[in-house]
């Protein structure tokens, strides 16, 4: 099997952080973000992936390689002007050589067994199989509606409550059978959820919706991003993550120094925790619960943190306190500063 994973956002929700890093390198738990993906794909034997670029495409390159590392081979179609989803997916056509193709939006955290879905869009006969997870408020996504057969009826895209008579939304994650790239114009900013599906409706092609009740989370917002770490800490993702479990909660990035090690049995670290590589901080500092240090973060004197993300080469001093935010690669918070419910805190 084939896969195709969009990753050609600008990951605008999560800026600054994203000018920097693209959003499907993020890490997440010591891993980028792409490796979860991939993890999920390399499980049902797929070899071949398609990554659709644009924004920061050399870096996901230099980051991702030619697959190699993944026991897999990887290629890329960059854009050089938005094509929109339906384009960037038609623009990685020509390195795709049979069915079925799986498609993945570059921004679903999940644990889904993709070879239930592939088996069912083989069951079904399907020409496009979309995966549909139920969420509480659905109004803020696109509804999909479909009948007895699981046979999709109807697309509503952010409809209004009364509206949202089902709660069963797009989860990002497809499989198509080729032919249906003849639907896609060429060079041409193109919506797979506006038009390409719609579109197939109209003309009564068969399209069928998979329901999951796996693990599944947008990871684009601040806020997302924040809860898909206290996910993974709390055993609510059934993925191996980037780090290893030291002490009941504690995980580190990689090796321990011996200094590290003593700090880690401290009494004021509040698990879980996550320590990367290089990541320093004082025996008087108090860290957490959920906390995250990424590498060579460094913390001083008596501060706090809490529900709290480290980027790289962040740091912190003094008194501060820090709480349900995510600190900017190199940012500093000073001593005395107050930090909460900030979002994104660059220091500025």
């Amino acid at each position: 099997m084939q896969a195709i994973i969009i990753a050609g956002g600008f990951g605008t929700r999560l800026r600054p952080v994203t000018d920097y890093c693209p959003k499907p390198a993020l890490p997440i738990m010591g891993r980028p973000f792409l490796d979860y993906q991939l993890e999920l794909l390399k499980r049902i034997g797929v070899k071949r992936v398609v990554f659709s670029l644009m924004h920061l495409a050399d870096r996901i390159i230099q980051i991702f390689g030619d697959g190699s590392q993944y026991g897999m081979e990887f290629f890329y179609a960059v854009e050089e002007t938005p094509l929109g989803t339906g384009g960037g997916i038609k623009n990685c056509e020509q390195y795709l050589t049979h069915d079925p193709v799986i498609v993945f939006n570059g921004d679903v955290l999940c644990d889904i067994d993709l070879s239930d879905v592939v088996e069912f869009h083989h069951d079904k006969k399907a020409k496009i199989t979309l995966t549909m997870t139920p969420v509480e408020d659905p109004t803020i996504y696109g509804v999909i509606f479909t009948d007895r057969d699981e046979r999709i009826q109807k697309f509503l895209e952010k409809p209004k409550l009364e509206e949202a008579t089902q709660n069963t939304i797009n989860a990002g994650i497809y499989v198509y059978e080729r032919d249906v790239f003849e639907r896609i114009p060429p060079n041409t900013n193109y919506s797979v959820e506006h038009q390409l599906y719609p579109s197939m409706l109209d003309a009564g092609q068969p399209m069928y919706g998979f329901l999951t009740e796996s693990y599944w989370l947008d990871i684009g917002t601040p806020q997302k991003f924040l809860q898909a770490h206290w996910d993974f800490m709390d055993g609510k993702i059934h993925l191996p993550c980037g780090g290893k479990q030291v002490h009941p909660g504690i995980w580190v990035g990689r090796e321990i120094v011996p200094e590290q090690e003593k700090v880690l049995k401290r009494p004021n670290l509040k698990p879980p925790l996550f320590i990367g590589y290089g990541a320093q901080f004082d025996g008087e500092s108090e860290l957490g619960p959920y906390v995250v240090l990424y590498e060579n973060v460094k913390l001083r004197g008596k501060m706090k943190a809490s529900k709290t993300i480290f980027l790289d080469y962040s740091s912190a001093h003094g008194d501060a306190e820090v709480e349900n935010t995510i600190v900017h690669y190199q940012a500093e918070i000073l001593d005395g500063a107050k930090i909460k419910d900030v979002g994104i805190y660059t220091g500025q």
